[in-house]
């Protein structure tokens, strides 16, 4: 499907929203709830495991010890490309609250960290993961893939709620994830439609760290794949080497093949907190993301904008 093609399915897709006809998850652009689930635990198990032993530090924020709100928010932003201001408090009221027999992975628990006090209790939260496990940062341990349903859970648990992106305060509405009908019907240069036509042909491959084919690939075997099917240069592995590749080149001089990078630590120690794209023009880049699979999104999206960090050129 050419990019001007799936501007048009999203297009009608927002025409038949507002006729009151449900789109098909094709027209829409959005993969199937069953699919989306398992591909979402499979990404969060990922992240536990590579978290699981960091040691828990009241307000840390890194891998050498990270608080509990810290550590859900990073899971949540890896997860769903999107920020998570506040903390659990303020997360209890968000979204919409989940019987514990329906949480789908993603959601967040709430349990008390505190409960043989008297007096000020704390609110704690985790993520669910699925098949009645979450992983949370536990106060005087580190963080734990724990189960619900053991005792010390049990007696601790308070509640639990669903909170999509767009449900944050964070969200902004103007973020975009495609071109504008201009932006669409512009001409494109030859090596930004090879990209396009790349992207679309992996467009929707689940992201799975460590992965290198359309069954799951993650970030920095996506952007090598993309050279050596456009360019047949042979990108480096992994994201930190590939940031050393070629030479910088400033933002505000992007061009279409340009390798954008990102700091981003939700996906834990193994990544270095860095994530990498290829840019395709017009604000646009693709990447392999935790929360949609090969994807195209835009660098002035608020949660990618203010994680971006630096770029480079291959030639």
């Amino acid at each position: 499907m050419r990019p001007y093609v799936r501007f048009a399915h999203g297009f009608m897709a927002a025409l038949l929203l507002t006729a009151g006809i449900p789109a098909s998850p094709a027209a829409s652009g959005q993969s199937s709830p069953k699919s989306s689930a398992s591909d979402r635990e499979a990404l969060l198990r990922d992240i536990a495991r590579a978290w699981a032993g960091t040691p828990y530090r009241n307000n840390g924020t890194t891998y050498s010890g990270i608080g509990n709100a810290a550590f859900v928010r990073e899971v949540y932003g890896a997860v769903f490309d999107a920020d998570l201001p506040g903390d659990p408090n303020q997360w209890k009221t968000m979204g919409v609250a989940v019987q514990k027999d329906k949480l789908e992975p993603g959601d967040l628990v709430f349990y008390d960290a505190d409960p043989l006090s008297h007096f000020k209790k704390s609110l704690h939260a985790g993520v669910y993961v699925g098949d009645g496990q979450f992983v949370a940062s536990v106060r005087d341990a580190s963080v734990l893939i724990s189960k619900l349903s053991d005792a010390r859970w049990k007696a601790v648990y308070q509640s639990a709620r669903r909170i999509a992106p767009g449900m944050t305060a964070a969200a902004s509405a103007s973020a975009r994830s495609t071109m504008t009908m201009a932006e669409a019907a512009r001409k494109m240069t030859d090596a930004e439609r090879r990209l396009r036509d790349v992207e679309d042909d992996w467009h929707g491959t689940p992201y799975r760290l460590g992965g290198t084919n359309k069954s799951g690939i993650d970030c920095s075997a996506f952007s090598r794949m993309v050279y050596a099917e456009v360019y047949h240069v042979d990108l480096p592995r992994t994201v930190e080497d590939q940031e050393r590749f070629g030479k910088p080149v400033a933002r505000t001089r992007l061009q279409p093949g340009d390798l954008v990078f990102f700091r981003a630590q939700g996906m834990g120690p193994r990544s270095g907190s860095r994530h990498v794209g290829v840019y395709l023009g017009a604000g646009e880049f693709a990447q392999a993301s935790g929360s949609r699979g090969v994807t195209v999104s835009r660098l002035d999206d608020p949660y990618w904008n203010e994680r971006y960090k630096t770029a480079r050129r291959a030639s």
